[in-house]
């Protein structure tokens, strides 16, 4: 791991410790002035601390577990689980509310954060749009469309093994996937 990687998996840490912490302090070593929170769709090192105070008040117990962090150079994908939070009663069946941020790293500072989180959501919500994204439906079924002609459209047939390709569609326009408001929790 590159230097430039070591310190922006180090400022990443740094900041869940000072969630966990509940050290509003550390945010002025962790995060840049010019900080971006593209979630909370605010800049600055004020808005952060805000935000993390409303969400100590409603959740007393409240901890970020991190579950996975990858790092290439500058930039860091951390998926977190959140934990003790007041208004959820595990029942077991229901999982721990997850989120999925990437920050980049300047200076040895977080200059830049993006994310998502499934607290507030159904049970399921990110399955069914992160398919919805893939062209999928729940229950991982293929997704189809009637045309004005009457025509089902959807995911092509497989050719048998060995045999001919099949049909070959030019690729649909792009749909713009939207998610549920990030953070939504904090606002």
């Amino acid at each position: 791991m590159t230097d430039e990687a070591h310190e922006a998996r180090a400022v990443g840490l740094r900041m869940y410790d000072a969630f966990n912490g509940r050290n509003l302090a550390a945010l002025e070593e962790v995060l840049a002035p010019d900080f971006v929170s593209h979630p909370l769709r605010t800049a600055g090192i004020g808005a952060v601390a805000d935000a993390w105070s409303k969400m100590f008040a409603a959740h007393p117990d409240i901890q970020v577990s991190v579950e996975d962090m990858l790092v290439d150079h500058d930039r860091v994908a951390v998926r977190s689980v959140l934990q003790g939070l007041s208004d959820s009663v595990p029942s077991g069946t229901e999982p721990a509310p997850t989120m999925m941020e990437i920050f980049r790293v300047q200076g040895g500072r977080i200059a830049e954060l993006w994310g998502l989180s499934s607290l507030g959501r159904p049970a399921g919500w990110a399955r069914i749009g992160l398919q919805s994204g893939c062209g999928m439906g729940p229950h991982g079924r293929a997704r189809t469309r009637s045309g004005a002609d009457g025509v089902r459209r959807g995911r092509q047939p497989q050719a048998p093994a060995g045999g001919p390709p099949g049909p070959v569609r030019p690729k649909e326009t792009s749909r713009r996937l939207t998610a549920p408001r990030a953070w939504a929790f904090l606002s």
